[in-house]
C-alpha cells in the first residue's frame, strides 16, 4: 500500500495529565479493587477470597489442564446458591506489564505515587478520569490491575500508537493497519491473530506512546464468570466454602518475541497464583500429601482471589424436589451439576420426608482416565443414590470405541427414554458448556429423538424446544 492514499481515523484529544508525588507514601493493597466500580452483573461489591485448595483434575497429554479451586468465603456476605456464577477479577501478568513498562521507559517511575487528572484546556467534552482508575495510585498498579493490555486494540489505538512512531516505515505500517484501505490487513494481522499491545511494542520499537494514552484508551481489565462447582450446604472444612473450576486457556506462542505459549489473561494468573499448593488428581502417597499440605498452611493466608456474586440467570434446581432433572454437561459443563448433586445429598441427609426426582446426567470428554473430571465424586453419587442414570462419552478414547463419542450420541442413543423422561415424568433440562458448537449440537440432538420419537416435522419439534424454554423447563448456561 506504498502508492495508496490512506484513509485514516481522525486523532482524539488528549485529556488526561499524570501528577507525581516522589516524597508520598502509598500502599496500594490497600485500594479499592478497581478504584470501587461496579462491576457488570455484580449484586455486591468484591471480596479478597482466600483459596484453601486447588485441584488438578486432568493429567496426562493432549487434554487441557483443568483446575478445581476452593475459596473461603466465610463473612464474605456471598449467599450463593448451585447454579450461579461468580466473576473473578485477575490481575495481568507481571511479566507483560514490565515489558509494557520497559518499552514505555516508565520502570523508573512505576511505584512512585501519581495522581491521574483531566487536563487543562482539553477540548475533549465531558473529559473525566475512568472510573476505574484510582485518583492517587501508582503506574505498576493501574497497568497490572486496572487496563486491559491483552485487550485487541481498536483501529483508533492504532492510528494514536502511529502517531507516536519514530521510524517512517513503522510509522506507515501503523497507519495502513488502521485505515480504511487497510480493513482486510487490521482482521488478518491485529483481530484474527490475537494481538495485542505489548506485540504491537515488540513490532514496532520506535512506538513509544506515553502512559497517559494507555489510561484513557486501554479498556478497564473486567472480571471472568465462573460457575460454582458446590453447594452452601456443603461445609466439609467447617466453613463457608465456594468451589470454581477453571481451564487453563493456551495460544500459540507470540511470532514477536520468544517467551514461549501465552496463557489465558484470567487463567493464566489464577495459575501462577495457586501452582505453589496445586494437587494432583490422585496423589500417589496420601501421607507425604498431607504433609505437604500442613507445610504450605502459612502461605495459604497469602492467596486471595477478588470474587463476587454475579445476578442469577435462573440456571438453578426447581424449587419442587420431586421434579426430575436431566443434566447435560460435557467437559467443564459438569461444574454446576456437581453443585446441584452436592446440594440433593445434603437435603436427603438433612431431611426424610422429602421427595427427590430422578438426576440424569449426560457427560463427555476425551479420555476416561486422563480429563473424566470429578469421576469418583460421580461414582460415589450413583452408589448412594443420588445420581440415578450416568450416561458417558469419550471422543478419543480408543478403549471405548463402541461407545458414544459425545453427549449428543448418547441422547440420540437414548432417545425414547430421553424423550419420555421430559414429557411423560416432566423433567427438567439443563444444559452447561461451551458455546462454540455444543449448545447447538445438543439442541439438534434433541430435536431429532422428540421428532423421531414423536412423528412430528423438525420445525414443529424445534417448536416443542421453545415452549419448554418458555416454561422454564430448557435452562442453558453457555459461554463463549
Amino acid at each position: 500500500m506504498v502508492d495508496v492514499k490512506l484513509s485514516l481515523p481522525t486523532l482524539p484529544p488528549d485529556f488526561l495529565e499524570l501528577c507525581y508525588h516522589p516524597c508520598e507514601k502509598l500502599d496500594v493493597k490497600e485500594l479499592e479493587i478497581q478504584n470501587g466500580c461496579a462491576f457488570p452483573f455484580a449484586t455486591g461489591s468484591p471480596y479478597l477470597a482466600t483459596v484453601l485448595s486447588a485441584q488438578q483434575l486432568t493429567c496426562g497429554e493432549d487434554v487441557k489442564k483443568v483446575v478445581d479451586v476452593c475459596l473461603d468465603i466465610q463473612g464474605s456476605g456471598i449467599d450463593f446458591q448451585p447454579g450461579d456464577t461468580i466473576g473473578v477479577i485477575p490481575e495481568n501478568s507481571k511479566d507483560e506489564v514490565e515489558k509494557v513498562m520497559k518499552h514505555l521507559k516508565i520502570t523508573e517511575r512505576a511505584d512512585t505515587i501519581v495522581t491521574v487528572l483531566v487536563k487543562p484546556g482539553t477540548v475533549k467534552k465531558n473529559a473525566c478520569v475512568p472510573p476505574h482508575i484510582p485518583v492517587k495510585t501508582t503506574l505498576r498498579h493501574i497497568l497490572q490491575t486496572c487496563l486491559d493490555i491483552r485487550a485487541v486494540p481498536k483501529k483508533m489505538f492504532l492510528r494514536i500508537l502511529a502517531s507516536h512512531t519514530e521510524d517512517p516505515t513503522e510509522r506507515h505500517r501503523l497507519e495502513e493497519l488502521c485505515s480504511k484501505e487497510g480493513s482486510a490487513h487490521y482482521s488478518k494481522f491485529i483481530v484474527e491473530a490475537r494481538t495485542t499491545l505489548l506485540d504491537l511494542l515488540e513490532t514496532f520499537p520506535t512506538c513509544c506512546p506515553p502512559v497517559e494514552m494507555l489510561v484513557e484508551h486501554l479498556p478497564r481489565l473486567q472480571a471472568r464468570p465462573y460457575s460454582v462447582a458446590s453447594s452452601p450446604l456443603q461445609k466439609s472444612r467447617g466453613c463457608s466454602e465456594l468451589h470454581f473450576v477453571y481451564t487453563l486457556v493456551k495460544f500459540p506462542a507470540s511470532k514477536h518475541d520468544g517467551s514461549g505459549a501465552r496463557y489465558g489473561a484470567c487463567t493464566g494468573w489464577l495459575d501462577s497464583l495457586t501452582r505453589i499448593i496445586q494437587t494432583a488428581a490422585s496423589p500417589d502417597d496420601s501421607v507425604t500429601e498431607e504433609l505437604r499440605k500442613l507445610s504450605l498452611q502459612d502461605k495459604l493466608t497469602e492467596l486471595k482471589v477478588p470474587v463476587y456474586l454475579r445476578k442469577s440467570t435462573g440456571f438453578r434446581l426447581p424449587k419442587d424436589s420431586s421434579v426430575p432433572v436431566i443434566l447435560i454437561g460435557p467437559g467443564t459443563g459438569v461444574a454446576p451439576f456437581i453443585g446441584f448433586l452436592q446440594h440433593r445429598q445434603a437435603e436427603w441427609q438433612k431431611s426424610s420426608d422429602l421427595v427427590f426426582g430422578e438426576i440424569w446426567l449426560f457427560y463427555g470428554c476425551r479420555y476416561e482416565d486422563k480429563d473424566f473430571l470429578y469421576r469418583s465424586e460421580l461414582n460415589k453419587y450413583i452408589e448412594d443414590g443420588i445420581l440415578n442414570r450416568l450416561f458417558l462419552s469419550f471422543s478419543r478414547d480408543k478403549r471405548k470405541e463402541k461407545m458414544p463419542r459425545y453427549v449428543q450420541d448418547n441422547i440420540k442413543l437414548y432417545g425414547r427414554e430421553f424423550v419420555n423422561q421430559v414429557f411423560e415424568k416432566n423433567s427438567t433440562v439443563y444444559i452447561c458448556g461451551d458455546a462454540k458448537n455444543m449448545g447447538m449440537d445438543i439442541l439438534n440432538a434433541i430435536v431429532s429423538v422428540i421428532q423421531n420419537e414423536r412423528g412430528i416435522e423438525e420445525q414443529n419439534a424445534r417448536l416443542i424446544v421453545s415452549e419448554l424454554q418458555n416454561q422454564g423447563r430448557y435452562l442453558q448456561d453457555i459461554w463463549i
